[in-house]
């Protein structure tokens, strides 16, 4: 057998799985006496397969630990710190050649540095702003363990951190004109930002720490089936680079870090259209990133969350201008097409929804008064640490040589030329907002006045949206101590998921508010939790 997994194998279960839940609830609603509906074996969809059937007797080695930890993502590292450091053996399997560090931000409340801060937080309104923003659609409890959790495993996570690996919290203290009562969509600071080395230091050394207490890293080896016996998970065949099969004994419980589905097209396809939208019709950038861990939970019962399956794919507005600011922006029509007033997240929701799934956003040479009026999240502007004269003199450089990504002019109609735009159309556009402006409210979207600056200095400039679509926070059904549940929502026995393997996070949207950073935030202390869960033996 080929140790390559076929994509199509694994991409059509969770859809029908859905569907055949649904079904079931709306057949418990009818009245008691309708008849009976036929029962059908739902199709097997392409991207779920079967499961490949190996066996003791393929294997070439049997190796044994209390822990087995499936992925070496963030994840997978904090749950091998935290089960080593409770005294459990732990093995982990990881496909790839070494760790997988991705991101470089931390999303938690009540850390000690938000406590030395004073940026402290009402817990459940924070989780309440989340079940609204993502439609009421998540574990409202699982928001809540990680609102309870958070805190306390940033501090665990730093406390081994080496000094020079510095971070911040983003966005404190909020800018003066901020006041989050106010705001259309909140924004409660949670992410400690580091450098991108210090990201990948500090998660480098939870996996050193790891390994110093035990922890033993099986690389260049991909888990292929899990074993259950008498209903319980009781282990994993695995396949090592050479093609041979091991069979990894799991005593305790196994746990499912192994990411996302991103790079897997039909999985994409049939499960979370809006990311290939948003791709303009690709996958992700990850090659790991293949689902290959809800497809073996599947085969042993588990099911996936229903959909809409949420994805992460921010549009940078102005990441070469003025950021994620509340400015004017147009479609390549030329026409304006929402209240600019929004974060990353919801830029792309809309952006791609336009033709050539692209944003213009312009601005005039008042904008250093701007951008002390904007809102906050990830890439808004943070004015008391910007480089007011760096991004000026990059202006000037836009005038000078202007491109259709950033460009300045004295006149809107050549600027508008440029940016390959329909002059008339976009000049209009313009003029309307400014109306809107001197008229004291914004008839067309609702944008609040005070994030409403007209354009009427020249020069005058504009940026083409870049769009980051990078992996989908969609998973497996857990519930609140993340046990993976079986088609009847009862656990399945000594089998554990966190990190993008997991479910009931996101539904709508990743956010970007009212919280940020949170699909790592959640992924460690996720982990964490799950680690000494497991070695603990503790269902």
């Amino acid at each position: 057998m080929s140790k390559d997994i076929s994509r199509r194998t694994f991409l059509k279960g969770a859809a029908a799985l859905g569907a055949a839940a649904a079904l079931n609830i709306g057949i418990k609603a009818q009245a008691e006496d309708a008849p009976p509906a036929e029962e059908s074996t739902p199709e097997v969809p392409d991207w779920l397969g079967t499961a490949p059937g190996i066996t003791d007797d393929m294997c070439a080695e049997t190796m044994e630990a209390d822990v087995v930890v499936i992925g070496a993502g963030v994840s997978g590292i904090a749950a091998a710190r935290a089960a080593s450091e409770a005294g459990a053996s732990v093995i982990v399997l990881e496909r790839m050649e070494t760790i997988t560090i991705r991101g470089q931000v931390f999303g938690c409340l009540d850390s000690k540095l938000h406590k030395e801060l004073g940026a402290e937080y009402d817990k459940q309104e924070v989780v309440n702003e989340i079940c609204v923003a993502q439609g009421n659609r998540v574990n409202g409890a699982l928001w809540t363990k990680w609102a309870n959790e958070s805190g306390p495993a940033f501090d665990w996570f730093e406390s081994i951190v080496d000094e020079e690996d510095t971070y911040f919290l983003e966005y404190w203290p909020n800018p003066e004109a901020y006041d989050n009562s106010t705001e259309l969509r909140k924004q409660y600071c949670t992410g400690i930002e580091f450098t991108a080395d210090g990201w990948i230091h500090a998660n480098t050394r939870q996996y050193e720490k790891s390994v110093e207490q035990g922890a033993q890293y099986l690389f260049s080896t991909m888990a292929m089936e899990l074993i259950k016996e008498d209903g319980v998970i009781t282990g994993v065949y695995a396949q090592r680079e050479d093609g041979s099969y091991i069979k990894v004994v799991a005593k305790n419980g196994v746990c499912l870090t192994t990411g996302d589905y991103s790079y897997n097209e039909e999985m994409v396809k049939a499960l979370c259209p809006e990311f290939w939208l948003a791709t303009g019709g690709k996958v992700g950038t990850v090659p790991t990133s293949i689902g290959y861990g809800s497809r073996m939970a599947i085969w042993a019962g588990a099911m996936m969350e229903p959909g809409p399956h949420a994805h992460m794919s921010h549009s940078f507005m102005g990441m070469m201008g003025v950021k994620n600011t509340a400015t004017l922006n147009l479609n390549l029509k030329g026409k304006r097409y929402m209240n600019e007033d929004c974060d990353g997240q919801s830029f792309t929701n809309q952006v791609i929804r336009q033709p050539g799934h692209v944003g213009i956003q312009v601005w005039d040479n008042n904008w250093q008064d701007m951008l002390w009026h904007q809102g906050i999240s990830h890439v808004a502007p943070y004015p008391p640490t910007t480089d007011f004269e760096a991004m000026q003199a990059n202006f000037d450089k836009a005038v000078e040589s202007p491109s259709a990504f950033l460009a300045g002019a004295n006149t809107l109609e050549e600027l508008f030329e440029i940016m390959g735009l329909p002059v008339e159309t976009a000049v209009a556009s313009v003029e309307r907002y400014n109306e809107l402006y001197h008229g004291g409210k914004d008839l067309d979207f609702g944008k609040r006045m005070d994030r409403m600056y007209p354009i009427e200095t020249p020069p005058f400039y504009a940026t083409r949206s870049m769009t980051a679509a990078s992996l989908i926070t969609a998973g497996l059904v857990v519930d609140e101590e993340l046990h993976v549940l079986d088609e009847n929502f009862e656990p399945i026995p000594h089998l554990w998921a966190a990190g993008n393997a997991a479910g009931g996070r996101y539904a709508a949207e990743y956010p970007v508010s009212p919280v940020v950073a949170t699909s790592h935030g959640t992924a460690i202390t996720f982990g964490r939790s799950i680690g000494k869960q497991i070695a603990a033996d503790d269902e």
